[in-house]
């Protein structure tokens, strides 16, 4: 490749256009919480921001773009990433995952487990992200003399306890950080999460508290998850139709379809065989469209089914160009 044609692949990769579309795209995988792509991007961003020419010719601005959305892309794909990645997550952007609306680390942090397939090397996990979480020098209060991540688990650990907290104690502590005129509301429900999560690390996944499966229990004829330690009931119609809406949404998203010309990426999910022409461009406000048209008809309908296929057919479609680009960009460099 010429030096012009380099060029001109790292002028692509950082123009406002191209910056848009990755804003988008991140913003769909969020909101549908796709792990599978999310870790995809997180592969392609990472290589394509070391390459040479793009950490000579970007500005602050646009490398804080990608960092921040790759930070997002992280939790999203959290049960996907390598232990010592997440561990460096943790430790370093905690506080980030509170810019995703209705972000569940615990739940995230429980699928990373079952992928640990020995007991005693989950809890070798969780000791490591216990220990750099205890030194994450994160600010999550403001005002106060307490403000950094670390400084609150100590002064946390120094009321509760370091093991066996105490539950009267830990009640106690929860309600006087109501109390605190340094702690507003938002910032009460980032530490209660963080004192969650940190108290989940300090239970042994060979304990019925911390085992990370969930088993089915059928208990006088009815249904039950053995969830932490607790019997759960199931709402079967409820859990049924959960399962439904999810499998429709990877039924009709045609991500990955097509492999990336340096990585070779395929997806987890189920893939249809409708193929977008790399050439194909969509605006924003074809989504917009589509979107708005689809709360005009019920979600039983046959128009609501077939808008609902399109509007993944052109997120799929702006998802596939940001991942050539990132793509070309990496083999340019090559």
């Amino acid at each position: 490749m010429t030096e012009q044609e380099l060029k001109d692949n790292v002028d692509k990769f950082l123009s406002p256009d191209y910056i848009a579309m990755v804003g988008r795209v991140v913003n769909n995988i969020v909101i549908e919480d796709d792990q599978s792509n999310a870790f995809d991007l997180v592969q392609l961003f990472v290589e394509a921001l070391k390459q040479e020419g793009v950490k000579n010719s970007a500005n602050k601005g646009t490398l804080d773009f990608y960092n921040n959305n790759l930070i997002k892309l992280e939790f999203i794909a959290l049960p996907l990433l390598e232990n010592k990645d997440v561990v460096y997550l943790l430790a370093k952007n905690f506080v980030n995952q509170f810019q995703i609306e209705g972000y569940n680390l615990l739940e995230k942090f429980n699928y990373k487990l079952l992928n640990i397939i020995l007991v005693s090397d989950r809890d070798d996990f969780k000791k490591e992200v216990e220990r750099d979480l205890l030194k994450n020098q994160e600010v999550i209060v403001r005002e106060g003399e307490i403000n950094k991540i670390c400084d609150w688990l100590k002064n946390y650990v120094s009321v509760v306890g370091l093991e066996n907290r105490d539950t009267l104690l830990r009640a106690q502590y929860f309600a006087s950080l109501k109390n605190n005129n340094n702690v507003n509301s938002l910032e009460y429900n980032y530490l209660i999460s963080l004192f969650q999560f940190y108290d989940m690390l300090g239970v042994s996944s060979d304990s019925p508290e911390g085992l990370a499966e969930e088993p089915p229990v059928i208990v006088g004829g009815k249904l039950y998850i053995f969830r932490k330690g607790v019997l759960e009931p199931v709402d079967e119609n409820k859990d049924f139709k959960k399962i439904v809406q999810s499998t429709n949404i990877l039924d009709s998203s045609d991500v990955l379809s097509e492999s990336s010309n340096s990585f070779n990426l395929k997806s987890s999910g189920p893939v249809v065989s409708a193929v977008v022409p790399s050439t194909t461009v969509f605006s924003n406000s074809d989504l917009s469209d589509l979107e708005s048209a689809l709360k005009n008809y019920s979600e039983d309908s046959l128009e609501h089914k077939a808008l609902k296929q399109e509007i993944s057919r052109l997120k799929a479609a702006e998802l596939k160009q940001v991942q050539r680009s990132a793509g070309s960009q990496i083999n340019a460099q090559k």
